[in-house]
């Protein structure tokens, strides 16, 4: 009876242990998995995706500088560009047509006003001259007012802001940047880019969420539609609301900010102190991880609490069948010895 039950309680034991066993290797794999495939994943990619988007940011300006060289340096508008009106049109319109990202290409002499202008309509696609009475005085404006300090060969890149006309932002509110080259001595080229194709492609990442911020903390862009420069909350919903008050103000003090689970990194156009930010989706990510875990915990937790009890039944089982068989015995008249009743 003694070795009956030194069997039960092994049994009962090693039932006990692959539970142990099962729930510890389940949450050091857990661990693991969270570890390895998202935030050191994350971690280890920092560096190498935030110097990546500012690569895609320097070569995406590349092509339009080498068109604006390409114009201001051209005989006719170096010469006579009144003169060959009709002709700079049609060039513009081609290069429009060329680049996706084109809105408008324009002449504006030295005082500002807007001598020949072709336009991309967004709304219909269409591209066409704009007629002399609805050409603009553009010498108010800010990215004009730097122009003028440029030297040969020099070009400005203005800030990023919505595309105004007559002085108020248009109603289809297009995120626009521009890139001016003074011509010889007459005036300047201008080219408008819709940065709605460069911010989309910006944003795109598996591990991070991607913000671009000006100086003063204001979101350009933002991981979801709901923030923004096209939003009214532009001026008011900034870095500090989506940071702690100490992360918040070494993001914008800083060139570089490596935080727990952010990284800062300064962009260099025309030195306007914009500010791109990598920040690791893996937290909300581990919720739903969490969530699985918990519930697999469950499961397992409630396997183990079913299986002491059918471990206990069949440590029991052989004692009771060798009852059952012994009861089936009868013992022999002669030889005193138990045999079977078959």
């Amino acid at each position: 009876m003694k070795k009956a039950l030194s069997y039960k309680k092994l049994f009962v034991f090693l039932t006990i242990l692959f539970g142990i066993i099962l729930t510890a290797a389940t949450y050091v794999t857990f661990n693991y998995i969270k570890k390895s495939d998202i935030h050191q994943i994350s971690n280890d990619n920092f560096q190498k995706t935030i110097n990546y988007k500012k690569r895609f940011i320097d070569e995406y300006f590349k092509p339009y500088k080498n068109l604006l060289n390409s114009l201001s340096n051209n005989k006719i508008i170096k010469n006579d560009i009144l003169k060959n009106k009709e002709f700079v049109e049609t060039l513009f319109s081609s290069y429009i047509a060329t680049f996706e990202d084109i809105t408008q290409i324009r002449y504006l002499d030295k005082q500002g006003f807007e001598k020949i202008r072709v336009n991309r309509n967004l709304s219909n696609k269409t591209i066409k001259s704009v007629k002399k009475e609805n050409l603009q005085n553009k010498s108010h404006r800010d990215y004009f007012k730097q122009a003028k300090l440029l030297k040969n060969n020099e070009i400005f890149i203005s800030n990023i802001d919505l595309n105004k006309e007559f002085k108020n932002i248009t109603s289809l509110k297009i995120v626009t940047i521009r890139l001016i080259k003074k011509v010889a001595n007459s005036g300047y080229i201008i080219i408008n880019l819709n940065l709605e194709n460069f911010l989309q492609t910006l944003k795109e990442s598996r591990l991070y969420d991607t913000f671009l911020i000006d100086k003063k903390g204001r979101f350009i862009l933002y991981k979801t539609f709901d923030k923004g420069i096209r939003t009214n909350s532009f001026d008011k919903y900034t870095v500090f609301n989506d940071f702690s008050k100490r992360d918040a103000t070494r993001i914008l003090k800083n060139n570089t900010t490596k935080g727990k689970d952010f990284l800062v990194s300064k962009i260099n156009i025309n030195n306007q102190n914009l500010k791109l930010i990598l920040k690791m989706k893996y937290k909300e990510q581990n919720t739903s991880i969490r969530d699985s875990q918990n519930f697999i915990f469950i499961i397992i937790f409630i396997s183990f609490i079913i299986l002491i009890p059918l471990a206990i039944y069949f440590a029991n089982l052989p004692d009771r069948v060798l009852k059952e068989y012994e009861s089936k015995l009868i013992t022999h008249n002669i030889t005193g010895l138990k045999n079977s009743i078959y």
